[in-house]
């Protein structure tokens, strides 16, 4: 659903193409829809991610049995984007999604190049819904086969343990 017109006719056929051949392949259903301002839709005092969220799940976006769907939602005139995935889709997910936004649409918004950034974005999600989640790190601690200790000469703090300075913020850079 491409209401600002921000798909060429070739991509957009294109693009169709894609998202059956996900929802056939993977289970996936993929909806992409562009608005020019989504408080023209919101309801008063609605976030835009409480917007995405109650607009995917009025729509059924993904099987209601797998919860395996994904809406690509740009909002032109609010410079808004975001990606909505159903619950099916783990916590790592996420950053997957924020990454294929700000590494892969976003660069091509900037540049004025909106269909090419919501293609390469659509391919993208595809990709990232085909691999299979990232494998957890192990949370059990390895223990040596042999113990370590500390060379004699190694002093050993005495008296209470300095305070841990707090983790640098990062940096904001200009736009």
């Amino acid at each position: 659903n491409d209401y600002s017109q921000l798909l060429s006719e070739e991509v957009e056929i294109t693009m169709r193409s894609q998202l059956v051949k996900l929802r056939n392949e993977e289970g996936v259903e993929l909806s992409v829809l562009t608005i020019g301002a989504f408080g023209e839709f919101a309801k008063p005092g609605q976030s835009f991610e409480q917007f995405a969220t109650a607009l995917f799940n009025h729509w059924a976006i993904g099987n209601a049995a797998t919860n395996r769907g994904v809406l690509l939602l740009i909002c032109q005139d609010d410079r808004k984007l975001r990606i909505e995935l159903g619950k099916s889709f783990a916590h790592s997910f996420d950053a997957r999604a924020k990454r294929i936004i700000d590494q892969t649409i976003v660069p091509e918004f900037k540049n004025g190049r909106f269909s090419r950034g919501i293609e390469r974005g659509v391919k993208a999600i595809h990709e990232m819904v085909r691999q299979p989640e990232p494998a957890a790190q192990s949370l059990v601690p390895v223990v040596p086969s042999k113990p370590v200790s500390a060379p004699e000469s190694t002093p050993t703090p005495q008296g209470p343990t300095p305070p841990v300075s707090p983790q640098p913020q990062a940096e904001r850079y200009p736009e």
